[in-house]
């Protein structure tokens, strides 16, 4: 792997460039618009985001926004751009109308960026989490208030040095330390709404009170956080879920049903009347009470912009976030004619009449709701909260075991939904328009809730089918040919104009500006890109990481786990010790890349490589196009035009200045066939280890004077 180090971070800043609007997805009601579903838009509002990036080394300035009049809880985490592995995570509530406003920079000066609460202290003191930060071990620096640091507890040991172990069957490794920094100070940003707190006008008369630290932990009958310094609250509290589940919310006991909820005054459907009272709704028997606390799933009405500045500069760059609309719903977007075969079904049902799923629905009366416990070092027999050793249930996916997440929701956990454009089964074939095999007649479990066990409930394929943004919905099934399969169903081919140590000012080199004397401009140009690969450590969560044979007791049972070390020997230790699970996962997701053919032209539609007697212009749409193939690993990847091009032999085209470049994904890693999207063990055709969708960017950087300028998304 190539060292990374400082200067390398540095120019990944430019991942950070950007104020462009740029939708990807034309409708607003989904990537089907006859069907409903998820959409991934730039600059949009949905309930959940994405933030592409974050700079380290430099100033971050985040916000996020609720168009709401209602009081909203998402779950906010920060993941290393190498493996996307979690750094930190921690619960945000925004009041009615909020515009939130944090700060990531190196703040106590130990050289690692924390979390500067100080701009927006309210939205930290709401979750009780108004805390200090201190130096890193080893480092200089000086504490500081109102501020969280960062965390290491998912970064693994660096392995290149390592030697054989003492049966001669381990060797170095690929994770390196320039890598773990590198993955620790640059990165990316997810938001997931969790839920809204019900009455508003109880939770608005509350919430000073919470917040009082004169009142810390008196208040917990009427909703405050129990743990912590027992300050503020959590939707967890908020519906009693302290005593609904006094021990456990897992699958391992009868669900939670609204009956339980009754002593706690739950009502799914309140209504914030005057007089708060409209029993006929009622269907727990109870007479609606405006003290009866509740929640309700996140509209779409988040939306998010990041502002990055060198240190010590006023001025910088921005992009706006991107949303995922109708991440989580009860109900699917339209009625109607969903892409079902020409049939018409009810609202909130898919083409089989079945309601949306989720992976985990433990909140019983509004099932997109994400619920789970206020405190992170919760028992495991939580929901959503991960444990670290091997257990029985270790094998549901990201039930009780995760390698980049400690605690709370991620992408998994929105909208499962048929994916395919015909109510006619056919197993062993991927349906056109959809890049997933379905792997059973009821269509219900496509590639990826195939490979999770019974339940067979995520929403990875509705993310990635999202990012992908679909098929063209003026082209309806089945009038695809099979290469749709992995052209217009994919849209995973990129393209962009370049500039490379271009004069971006044209009037310096003719035609000047009318002046006394004529001005310009004069600095030249050169363009980087970066990938965003927002669910490809999904396919690294597997058990069989921990043993070849995926046992569950690894530390009991004999044999040989997927790093060459015996089991139960001083090296196998613990799963996020040395040589145990963390490693093997983030070992073998950093060898799986993403492959590209790279195009590149000049303005006048030159090419490096001999061009086919049909492809006479860029860009080069048939096959065997003029390419080469360009792999990118980590999940937040930078690269540079000069990268692209030294791929190609030759050095005419060397000296181009400006021109066009093509990204597109070959047709073999769009389409999964295998029934184990991930499975490490399975190292054959057909499995879909390097099928996960990206989302790509464009920058320019001055040569002279390193200022960045023009970030857009690609065109696809």
């Amino acid at each position: 792997m190539k060292k990374l180090h400082k200067l390398a971070a540095t120019v990944a800043m430019a991942l950070s460039l950007g104020v462009t609007h740029q939708a990807y997805a034309s409708q607003a009601l989904g990537p089907f618009p006859d069907r409903g579903g998820m959409v991934v838009e730039n600059g949009g509002r949905g309930d959940a985001l994405l933030f592409p990036v974050f700079y380290g080394y430099g100033e971050n300035y985040f916000t996020i926004s609720n168009s709401s009049g209602e009081w909203v809880q998402g779950h906010l985490r920060f993941r290393g751009a190498a493996w996307s592995g979690e750094l930190l995570d921690f619960d945000v509530i925004l009041s009615p109308g909020d515009v939130f406003v944090f700060r990531l920079a190196d703040i106590d000066g130990d050289g690692y960026w924390e979390i500067d609460q100080s701009l927006d202290i309210k939205n930290f003191q709401y979750t009780g989490m108004n805390l200090d930060c201190s130096p890193e071990a080893g480092t200089a620096g000086v504490a500081k208030t109102n501020c969280l640091d960062q965390q290491t507890l998912l970064i693994p040991q660096p392995t290149n040095l390592d030697v054989n172990d003492a049966s001669g069957n381990w060797k170095g490794g690929n994770i390196t330390p320039e890598l773990i920094e590198h993955h620790r100070h640059v990165g990316y940003v997810e938001f997931i709404g969790e839920g809204v707190f019900y009455p508003r006008t109880l939770m608005s008369s509350l919430m000073p009170k919470f917040i009082d630290p004169s009142n810390a932990g008196k208040l917990s009958p009427d909703g405050q956080r129990r743990t912590g310094n027992k300050l503020g609250t959590s939707l967890w509290s908020w519906v009693g879920g302290h005593d609904a589940y006094p021990a456990k919310d897992s699958g391992l006991v009868v669900p939670v049903v609204a009956s339980s909820f009754k002593n706690l005054g739950l009502n799914p459907f309140y209504a914030e009347t005057l007089s708060c009272d409209n029993p006929a709704v009622d269907t727990n028997g109870l007479a609606d009470r405006c003290d009866r606390r509740t929640a309700r799933g996140v509209p779409n009405v988040l939306s998010g912009t990041a502002f990055i500045t060198q240190a010590g500069q006023s001025h910088g760059v921005a992009y706006n976030a991107e949303s995922l609309f109708d991440f989580r719903t009860n109900k699917a977007s339209l009625g109607g004619n969903r892409g079902c075969a020409g049939t018409t079904v009810a609202m909130g049902t898919d083409c089989g009449g079945r309601s949306v799923r989720h992976r985990v629905d433990n909140y019983p009366t509004d099932n997109s709701v994400i619920l789970h416990h206020e405190n992170p070092r919760a028992s495991s027999s939580y929901y959503y909260v991960y444990a670290y050793a091997p257990t029985p249930a270790e094998d549901q996916f990201e039930s009780r075991i995760s390698f980049n997440n400690t605690w709370g929701p991620t992408l998994a956990d929105g909208n499962d939904y048929h994916l395919i454009q015909s109510s006619v089964p056919v197993d062993t074939l991927t349906f056109p328009g959809n890049p997933y095999r379905w792997v059973d007649s009821t269509l219900v479990l496509d590639t990826w809730d195939y490979e999770f066990g019974t339940e067979g409930i995520n929403s990875i394929a509705e993310v990635e089918e999202a990012v992908r943004k679909g098929y063209p919905s003026s082209t309806p099934y089945p009038s695809f040919t099979p290469d749709d399969k992995f052209g217009a169903a994919a849209r995973q081919r990129f393209t962009s104009y370049y500039s490379d140590n271009a004069v971006f000012d044209k009037s310096c080199q003719g035609n000047q500006r009318v002046g006394s004397p004529p001005t310009c401009g004069a600095g030249s140009l050169s363009s980087w890109y970066f990938a965003f690969f927002p669910t490809k450590f999904f396919y690294g969560e597997h058990p069989a990481y921990w043993t070849i044979a995926a046992t569950k007791s690894a530390d009991n049972v004999p044999g040989i786990n997927l790093l060459g070390v015996p089991n139960g020997t001083t090296d196998d230790k613990k799963l996020l010790d040395k040589h145990g699970y963390l490693e093997a996962a983030v070992t073998n997701l950093l060898n799986w890349g993403k492959p590209f053919n790279v195009e590149v032209w000049d303005i006048f539609e030159n090419t490096p490589l001999p061009r086919e007697s049909e492809c006479l212009h860029s860009p080069c749409v048939v096959p065997g196009a003029p390419s080469k193939l360009f792999a990118l690993r980590e999940e937040l990847a930078y690269f540079s035009i000069k990268n692209l091009k030294n791929l190609f032999e030759g050095t005419a085209h060397q000296s181009w200045d400006a021109g066009r470049v093509v990204l597109s994904v070959p047709s073999e890693s769009n389409m999964c066939t295998s029934q184990d999207p991930r499975a490490p063990t399975k190292n054959v055709a057909g499995r879909c280890i390097d099928t996960f969708p990206g989302l790509l960017y464009t920058f320019d950087v001055d040569n002279v004077t390193g200022y960045l300028a023009h970030w857009r998304p690609m065109e696809r």
